[in-house]
């Protein structure tokens, strides 16, 4: 429930691959020059997903701000076991040049989906 991805324990714990970062915009109108990313950060897989052998995305609606700051609008869709926050944490240390209207900085806002692996 909740789009959760459980997979049964075969041999224990199984490894965590590196998570993931997409983003994923609306096309700018006439005159809008979209954000640029500079730097997508690595979420951490945490302990509690890893045991349980959560897999999945969580998804974000985030705003890129003009002022050069990530906020959080929605949590669009949970994992739990912590990876929920992490992705949380991980969308706040986004870096990125702010979208412009006209030369002016301008919000866009985006939705981010993190995606939780594990390596098997």
């Amino acid at each position: 429930p909740g789009g959760r991805i459980v997979h049964p324990a075969a041999f224990g714990p199984a490894p965590a691959a590196p998570a993931s970062l997409a983003i994923v915009a609306p096309p700018p109108p006439a005159g809008f020059e979209p954000p640029q990313i500079l730097a997508l950060p690595t979420p951490a897989y945490t302990a509690a997903a890893a045991q349980h052998r959560v897999e999945g995305e969580v998804v974000l609606k985030v705003r890129l701000g003009a002022d050069g700051v990530v906020h959080i609008v929605e949590l669009m869709r949970r994992l739990g076991y912590g990876l929920d926050q992490s992705a949380i944490a991980a969308a706040r240390r986004l870096r990125f040049r702010p979208a412009r209207r006209h030369g002016a900085a301008v919000d866009w806002t985006v939705t981010l989906h993190v995606r939780f692996q594990l390596a098997y």
